[in-house]
């Protein structure tokens, strides 16, 4: 068997309004015949000057296997929310998925009921 290794980097900032971050993940050994991945995601909220709307964004890359050809894939997040009272928030979003291959690309639209207590 083969080692497998993982490592992460991760940073992020949040204020007052807004909130950011990132990943980077290198994967070494992540299957059985010891393929190498690579990838990262981009994410941030950003609390717009009107009425209680939160405008949100993420962007994800993977590639699973760097020495293989159309095997990556990137993932497109957007959206807004609006928070009804204190931890309710109603969310509609896109997201987009576009594998490198082209094959099997995707694209939903939703709305969400987030509810804390």
């Amino acid at each position: 068997s083969k080692p497998r290794d993982r490592y992460i980097v991760q940073l992020a900032n949040k204020g007052t309004g807004h909130a950011v971050g990132a990943d980077y993940l290198i994967a070494n050994g992540s299957t059985a015949a010891g393929k190498n991945g690579t990838g990262y995601s981009l994410f941030g909220t950003l609390k717009l000057p009107f009425g209680s709307y939160t405008a949100l964004a993420r962007l994800d890359q993977w590639d699973p296997d760097t020495t293989a050809a159309n095997d990556a894939s990137t993932r497109y997040i957007g959206g807004i929310a609006y928070e009804l009272f204190k931890g309710t928030l109603v969310l509609f979003d896109v997201d987009r998925y576009r594998p490198e291959s082209g094959i099997g690309s995707n694209t939903v639209a939703a709305v969400h009921l987030q509810v804390k207590y």
